[in-house]
């Protein structure tokens, strides 16, 4: 997996979020979000993520960033090698 441009976060097992990493999320009691798959993007002058529909998620606009959902993703690949874990 090439790593282009760390964003300085980790996910649950503290593996190392970049530019492009496919993760999934699994839904929580503390958050609204039900289980997803998206892609590290960088918009709007942030990192943040994009689900299948476009929406993009700025990772500012989340209040507690590693309570919340940084402690419940975990990469499972990237957007050049695994494109089809998008769909």
């Amino acid at each position: 997996m090439k790593k282009v441009l760390s964003i300085g976060l980790g996910d649950k097992h503290g593996k190392e979020l970049f530019f492009g990493a496919i993760f999934k999320y699994t839904k929580h009691g503390g958050y609204l979000y039900e289980d997803f798959v998206a892609v590290i993007e960088f918009r709007k002058g942030c990192f943040g993520f994009t689900l299948f529909n476009g929406y993009f998620t700025p990772f500012c606009k989340i209040d507690e960033l590693q309570t919340d959902f940084l402690d419940h993703i975990e990469i499972i690949g990237n957007i050049q090698d695994n494109p089809n874990l998008l769909k």
